[in-house]
């Protein structure tokens, strides 16, 4: 949040989050937040708009509100909340059209539709992490506490969580060993059975979605964060603040991680469940290494994820974009003029979905995402579209893979 800035902002969200916490914390730093608008009204404050900075994932509402009807003229930043790496993947013609494409994560710049146009000699394309704020969050403090703690932080569903977490987990042989596990309940269960299977049914300690994360944090030693390969986070919020209390993260060797934890300096990359039982062993029976190590975490999330650093990158982005002259983009040109063709624009060269209905999944095991409720998956956009053909038909296709 740029509070020191002379930079004016108005927030819009399309529609009614389902969280308020973080809309509350603006509104009551007194910036303006605009929820639901109507098209004239996002027209208006389009118009009165310098720059038009444009959250990008590929949420339904977002292709309505930008293809439905003629946008005003605009100077336009896209910050990328999607790594591009793997599904959803970022459209081409996006990254082309913007002033400036912003990546939150620097793992963005490897994927294919970015790298080409960087070696291509593209200056329009560039990486600010949306992951600030830490140093608002406490000192950690550094006990030497007898047992040791485990915690993962954020989504369970198979889109984002590691489909062998529990095999992992089930790896340490620790007495009493449990990893507390915060976050929506969506996929609890199935974890829980697995549990079972592996015969561990305390392994895992499910306690829901909890907005005080500092409370929730502050017992933990270790953040065992392992994802899904092809999941579609970037800054990792959960991660970069769970470092900076102190916690030492073991993380799996994908992308955006590895972009942010330093194997063995600030954290542990794993690949298998032995190496992550042996890093568990390893800190339970070395408290002085456990406690340095949780130094070097905290040091380094707070040097590299801080208000102060993102408003500086972002105010000079601004500085850059405001020499140009506005534009129209036809933003119906870029992604098309119904629903699905909206799906499509973020399905790139390896799309699955066939123009005849039918879908066409190499590996479905690989590709948990489509599968997915929300996150811009077929059946998320056939919610908001459903009297559309095709994805109705897509979505049909889906079911009967389940």
């Amino acid at each position: 949040m740029l509070t020191n800035s002379i930079i004016q902002h108005v927030i819009v969200c399309l529609e009614q989050p389902e969280k308020k916490d973080f809309i509350n914390s603006i509104v009551s730093i007194g910036i303006q937040v605009e929820v639901s608008p109507t098209p004239r009204m996002l027209n208006k404050l389009i118009t009165e708009a310098d720059i038009v900075q444009l959250e990008w994932w590929n949420h339904p509402t977002l292709f309505r509100a930008l293809c439905s009807c003629s946008l005003p003229t605009m100077r336009l930043l896209i910050w990328c909340h999607v790594s591009g790496i793997e599904n959803p993947y970022i459209p081409e013609s996006l990254i082309d059209s913007a002033h400036q494409f912003v990546c939150t994560s620097k793992c963005s710049l490897q994927a294919n539709e970015i790298a080409k146009r960087i070696a291509a000699g593209a200056k329009s394309i560039s990486f600010i992490s949306s992951g600030c704020g830490v140093e608002k969050l406490p000192t950690p403090i550094f006990n030497y506490r007898k047992e040791i703690s485990a915690v993962y932080l954020g989504s369970l569903n198979s889109a984002k969580i590691h489909p062998e977490f529990v095999q992992f987990a089930a790896a340490v042989d620790l007495p009493d060993f449990f990893i507390t596990m915060i976050g929506d309940l969506q996929g609890s269960n199935q974890l829980s059975t697995l549990c079972e299977i592996e015969g561990k049914p305390d392994l895992l300690k499910f306690v829901g979605y909890q907005s005080d994360i500092v409370t929730s944090l502050s017992e933990a030693d270790l953040l065992i964060y392992l994802l899904h390969p092809s999941h579609y986070g970037t800054a990792e919020n959960a991660l970069i603040e769970a470092m900076a209390m102190g916690i030492i993260p073991i993380v799996l060797n994908n992308p955006a991680e590895r972009h942010i934890v330093d194997h063995e300096v600030t954290g542990f990359i794993v690949k298998t469940p032995t190496q992550l039982a042996q890093v568990v062993k390893r800190l339970s029976n070395d408290k002085d290494e456990l406690n340095k190590m949780k130094r070097k975490a905290a040091r380094a999330s707070r040097a590299s994820y801080n208000s102060a650093l993102m408003e500086q990158r972002l105010s000079e982005t601004y500085k850059s974009i405001i020499k140009i002259p506005k534009e129209i983009f036809n933003f119906k040109k870029l992604f098309g003029s119904n629903p699905s063709a909206w799906f499509l624009a973020s399905q790139g060269k390896k799309n699955s979905f066939n123009k005849n209905g039918t879908v066409t999944i190499a590996n479905k095991a690989y590709q948990p995402i489509l599968f997915e409720q929300t996150k811009g998956s077929v059946f998320h956009f056939r919610h908001y579209y459903p009297e559309n053909k095709l994805l109705k038909a897509w979505s049909n296709a889906l079911e009967k893979m389940k």
